[in-house]
């Protein structure tokens, strides 16, 4: 859990720097570590459904994520920091591991009004995000990817 708050501590100070700076946004690379007991992957999410309603896709554009994930204790956390004009946000989210196997992760969040699920593709590296709303009348989906691609999306709008 230090570790944990340390990942969210970095993410804000990195952000922070260059807001204070006045540089253009820099965002971290994507990278996906793994072990057969542990996930470590980290970027930015980039939305894949065109007309999404949810905020953090649609209004959040410059963010970076790291995630942690141990098989043992059967849970994930994401550490979040979103800049949406002068204000950083973070945020820190636990998700329960509902399978884990040689192929894939994948862990939910189940919230008040939505639930997030998360797919660790452990043969191809990749994260993707899929959020229901618990009214089902929207799904979303999302990618992790790279901060070069949440920055270019950013600056488009």
């Amino acid at each position: 859990m230090r570790n944990l708050f340390m990942l969210v501590v970095v993410i804000i100070v990195q952000m922070q720097l260059s807001f204070a700076w006045g540089d253009s946004m820099v965002l971290p690379h994507y990278y996906f570590h793994k072990g057969n007991e542990w996930i470590r992957v980290g970027g930015s999410w980039v939305g894949d459904s065109p007309e999404s309603s949810d905020p953090y896709f649609k209004d959040f554009a410059l963010q970076t994520s790291e995630l942690a994930c141990m098989r043992v204790q059967a849970i994930c956390f994401e550490a979040r920091a979103v800049k949406k004009g002068a204000v950083l946000l973070s945020y820190l989210l636990e998700y329960k591991v509902e399978r884990w196997d040689t192929e894939r992760v994948i862990a939910v969040l189940d919230g008040a009004a939505a639930i997030i699920r998360i797919i660790f593709d452990k043969q191809r590296d990749t994260v993707s995000l899929v959020h229901t709303e618990k009214s089902g009348k929207k799904l979303d989906r999302a990618h992790l990817a790279d901060g070069i691609e949440a920055v270019g999306r950013a600056e488009a709008k």
